[in-house]
């Protein structure tokens, strides 16, 4: 199966920033443990990928049942942290994405997030140039 230009790109650019923090490979920057926030189709799509490549997967969604670990400890517990919540189009803004949940978690990233070496990933559907919001908001993830 082959990935896309955008897949391939986002891709090269994790590769990237890994390399900027002395990874010499994706399983040095993930360790034995990864987490993932929101459990629903894209975040359950992650862990079944990830099941036989690391020790340990860390989640957390809103939905109790569907977590293994705390926010916190998901945010802490891993090195690399995919972030797979919602992002609805709205009508009323005319066909816009709500990026009320993800900013949500961000904040509280922000708060509970004792590490400065964890690399965050955004699997949601979002627009260009949130990822650079996100950077310029939190810069010390």
């Amino acid at each position: 199966s082959s990935i896309s230009g955008q897949e391939a790109a986002a891709v090269e650019l994790l590769c990237r920033e890994m390399s900027s923090r002395g990874f010499r490979s994706y399983q040095d920057a993930i360790g034995n443990a990864i987490g993932v926030i929101g459990n629903g189709f894209v975040g359950s799509a992650i862990v079944a990928g990830f099941l036989l490549h690391v020790d340990e997967i860390l989640i957390y969604d809103t939905d109790k049942s569907l977590c293994t670990h705390t926010l916190e400890e998901t945010i802490n517990g891993a090195d690399v942290i995919f972030v797979c919540v919602p992002t609805p189009m709205l009508t009323e803004t005319g066909g816009r994405i709500d990026l009320k949940i993800m900013d949500s978690v961000f904040e509280a990233i922000d708060k509970l997030n004792k590490r400065k070496d964890n690399i965050f990933v955004i699997k949601s559907t979002v627009v260009p140039g949130t990822t650079e919001k996100y950077q310029k908001l939190y810069p010390k993830f």
